[in-house]
């Protein structure tokens, strides 16, 4: 499998977006538990983050006819899972080293029988709506928003040195 992968980097910023098609397989999920700390910029906690962050992304996707997604616990597992992987590792990727596919990922945390997913993530951007305007003027994470079919969704936030990592986890399951 081959995602399709777009990285941009945008004053000090960097973000990047992917889709994958349905891939077979199912593993158990993990228990990570959310991140609570703060960051000075924002005043939000991890939770805060991720929740204005997801409603944003709804407000769009019901904007333009699609269906909110529904916040899902095993996709909050993989995102958050996966952030925390990026910020010890310093990377931004899809894909830290010694890590699973996205396909994998979402499959360990729990997120069994999926048919499609896509992933979004973020360094740097301070604020949710500046993580999101970042997202919705890239052609690349639009997409991934404004796919009317991802049905579910989680968000993943890590404070490192004051700086959000944000990985955003978009899936439809039969």
């Amino acid at each position: 499998m081959h995602p399709r992968t777009r990285g941009l980097a945008l004053a000090g910023l960097m973000i990047i977006a992917c889709a994958l098609p349905a891939q077979a397989g199912a593993t158990t999920g993990s228990t990570d538990s959310p991140t609570t700390s703060t960051s000075a910029r924002t005043a939000l906690t991890s939770t805060e983050f991720e929740t204005r962050l997801l409603s944003l992304v709804n407000a769009r996707r019901t904007r333009i006819g699609c269906r909110a997604v529904r916040t899902n616990t095993a996709l909050v597992r993989s995102a958050r899972a996966h952030t925390r992987r990026m910020v010890a590792a310093g990377n931004l990727s899809h894909r830290v080293a010694g890590e699973p596919s996205l396909g994998r990922r979402i499959v360990n945390a729990g997120y069994l029988n999926w048919t499609a997913a896509g992933e979004n993530i973020a360094w740097g951007a301070g604020t949710p709506q500046y993580v999101y305007n970042l997202w919705i003027n890239s052609s690349g994470h639009r997409a991934n928003i404004q796919n009317c079919g991802f049905r579910d969704g989680g968000v993943g936030v890590v404070f490192a040195n004051g700086r959000p990592w944000v990985t955003l986890d978009l899936g439809r399951h039969r």
